[in-house]
């Protein structure tokens, strides 16, 4: 693997990483903490990672407690259950997410990470 560029090391140091369940392994949210502030959750479109975002965290780490997913089966996750299933990562995720926080947060995606959201935010915008 190459070496990532000073900037994504960085980066990375920075950030607080939680992991979760995920198929026979771990899925990570790394986080990098803004105490007070409101809450936003980055997910990755599809062959990606927290990386797809690298450029826009250390703006919105200015107003946002700031959390960026590796969903299912990309980054440093776990495949689910069944591969490439939507269904099985959505059920990661949303376990994650409802574990995670236990109140109100901003969700910025993109690609496959809108797939996601939108299996999982229908039913969580309620709770």
């Amino acid at each position: 693997m190459e070496a990532l560029p000073e900037d994504i090391l960085v980066l990375e140091k920075a950030a607080v990483v939680h992991w979760f369940p995920c198929g026979e392994g771990r899925m990570p949210i790394r986080q990098w903490e803004n105490a007070g502030a409101e809450k936003v959750i980055l997910l990755h479109g599809g062959s990606g990672s927290w990386l797809h975002w690298a450029r826009n965290i250390p703006a919105l780490r200015e107003q946002f407690d700031v959390y960026a997913i590796d969903l299912p089966g990309l980054g440093d996750a776990a495949m689910c259950e069944v591969e490439s299933d939507a269904v099985s990562a959505a059920r990661a995720t949303r376990t994650a997410l409802e574990q995670l926080f236990d109140s109100a947060f901003h969700v910025v995606a993109f690609s496959w990470g809108c797939t996601i959201t939108a299996m999982i935010m229908k039913d969580m915008a309620t709770q």
